[in-house]
C-alpha cells in the first residue's frame, strides 16, 4: 500500500523546476559527443577528402567532455529529484525509484535495440555486428543486463550505432545500487557518514581505475564501471549539498550577495572545466602544462566533474533565466538523451547520402548532422519517449491534461 501511494503521489506531484544552466550544460555535452562522432566518422566514410581545419578541432577533448559532464549531471539531478520526490534519500523506495527510472530510460532504449536488431538481421551495411566480436543475442543480453561496456572492451568495437550504449551500462549499474544503498544505510544512526564515505570512495577510486596498472586493456580502463562512476558519485554529493543549502532559503538573502555567490560558483566552475579540457584556441603553454599534469594521474576527469557540479550548484541555489543566444543549446539539452541514442543514425545516413550526391562542402553536411540530430531527438522525445514515460508512471498524458 505504501509503495502504491508513493507512485500515485509521484505521478501527481509538482515536478522539480528546470534550470536553464543545467540544460545548457546538457546541450553542450551531447553536442560534444555528436561532434566527436562526426569527426571520427568522416574519414571512414569519405576517403581522400580534405576537411576544413575546424572539423578537427579538439574532437577528443570535446567527446570526453560530453561523457564526463553527462555523468556528473546525471548524479546531481537524480539525487536532487529523489530528495524532492521522497522527502529525503532515507525515504527512497527502491521499487518506486526503479519504476520511474525504467519509465524514463527504457522506451527509447528498447526502440533503439529493436531498430538495431532489424538492421543487423537484414544485414544493412554498416550496422551488422562483426561475428568475431559478438552475436546479436549476446549483445542484446549485455545491454539489458548493464554489461555492454565489458563486452565491447573485451571483444572489440561494435558498429558505431551501438557505441552510446556503453555509458548506459555504467550509469544504470550505479542506479541499480543507489536506492538500495539509500534505503539500507541512511535509515541507520550513522547512515549519512557511511553513505558519504561510499560516494567519496567512488570519487577517489575513479582516477586509479583509469591508470594502466588497473588493467592492461586500455578500453576497459576508460569504459569500466569504477573509472566512470566517480563523476556520478561527485554529482550525487553535490546534489546532497544543494538540497541542504536550499533549506536555508537563500532567496531571502540580499540580491547583491546572491549575485556574488552565483558569479563566484560559475566562474570557478567554468575555470575548472577549461583547466581540465580547455579548447586549443584558448590554451596557453602554461595551461597546457597544467592539463598534462592533471592528465598523468587521470584526475582531469574529476576536475571537469567538479567544475560542472559547481556550475550546477550555482544554478540551483540562485536560479536565473538563460541568455537568449544560449536558447538553441538549452533546447537540445532538454532532449539530450534521445539525441545521444539516435545521433549515430543521422551521421551515418547523411554521410551515405553525401557519398551519393557529392554536392556542397562537407562542412555544411557536418552542420546538417548536428541540426538534424537535434530535430530527431526532439521528435523521438515529443511523440514517443515522453508519452511512454508518462504512461508507464501512471501520469496523465498532455492531451488528457488539456481536456481536464
Amino acid at each position: 500500500m505504501y509503495i502504491r501511494l508513493m507512485v500515485e503521489s509521484d505521478s501527481q506531484s509538482k515536478p522539480i523546476q528546470r534550470f536553464d544552466t543545467i540544460d545548457l550544460l546538457r546541450g553542450l555535452s551531447v553536442l560534444g559527443v555528436v561532434y566527436l562522432h562526426i569527426t571520427t566518422a568522416l574519414p571512414v566514410f569519405i576517403a581522400d577528402q580534405e576537411f576544413p581545419a575546424w572539423l578537427h578541432f579538439q574532437y577528443g577533448e570535446l567527446g570526453g567532455f560530453g561523457v564526463s559532464c553527462f555523468f556528473a549531471i546525471s548524479g546531481f539531478l537524480i539525487t536532487l529529484t529523489s530528495i524532492h520526490r521522497f522527502g529525503s534519500l532515507a525515504a527512497v523506495v527502491p521499487s518506486v525509484f526503479y519504476r520511474i527510472r525504467f519509465a524514463r530510460i527504457a522506451p527509447p532504449l528498447l526502440l533503439l535495440l529493436c531498430i538495431l536488431s532489424v538492421l543487423d538481421l537484414a544485414k544493412v551495411v554498416p550496422f551488422p555486428i562483426d561475428p568475431s566480436v559478438s552475436t546479436l543475442p549476446r549483445a542484446l543480453f549485455a545491454v539489458l543486463t548493464f554489461q555492454f561496456n565489458y563486452l565491447q572492451a573485451m571483444h572489440g568495437w561494435f558498429p558505431a550505432s551501438w557505441g552510446p550504449l556503453w555509458t548506459l551500462s555504467v550509469e544504470e549499474m550505479f542506479y541499480l545500487c543507489f536506492p538500495i544503498l539509500c534505503a539500507s544505510v541512511l535509515r541507520r544512526r550513522w547512515g549519512m557518514p557511511v553513505f558519504l564515505a561510499v560516494l567519496t570512495g567512488f570519487v577517489a577510486v575513479g582516477p586509479l581505475a583509469r591508470r594502466s596498472f588497473f588493467t592492461s586493456n586500455p578500453m576497459w580502463a576508460e569504459h569500466s564501471y569504477l573509472s566512470n562512476m566517480d563523476n556520478i558519485a561527485l554529482g550525487c554529493l553535490f546534489g546532497i549539498i544543494a538540497a541542504r543549502l536550499l533549506e536555508y532559503r537563500l532567496d531571502r538573502r540580499p540580491a547583491w550577495l546572491r549575485y556574488l555567490a552565483l558569479l563566484t560558483l560559475q566562474i570557478v566552475g567554468v575555470m575548472l572545466m577549461v583547466l581540465a579540457r580547455g579548447p586549443a584556441f584558448i590554451r596557453s603553454q602554461h595551461l597546457f602544462r597544467i592539463q598534462m599534469t592533471l592528465w598523468k594521474p587521470s584526475i582531469d576527469t574529476d576536475v571537469l566533474g567538479l567544475g560542472t557540479c559547481l556550475v550546477m550548484l550555482g544554478s540551483v541555489l540562485f536560479p536565473s533565466r538563460g541568455w537568449i543566444f544560449t536558447a538553441p543549446l538549452r533546447w537540445v539539452g532538454r532532449y539530450s538523451y534521445e539525441v545521444y541514442l539516435s545521433h549515430e543514425f543521422v551521421i551515418i545516413g547523411l554521410l551515405l547520402l553525401y557519398a551519393k550526391v557529392q554536392k556542397w562542402p562537407i562542412s555544411l553536411w557536418a552542420v546538417a548532422m548536428v541540426l538534424v540530430s537535434g530535430v530527431v531527438g526532439y521528435l523521438i522525445s515529443r511523440y514517443f519517449s515522453e508519452p511512454m514515460n508518462r504512461l508507464l508512471r501512471g501520469a496523465p498524458l498532455p492531451s488528457q491534461l488539456m481536456t481536464t
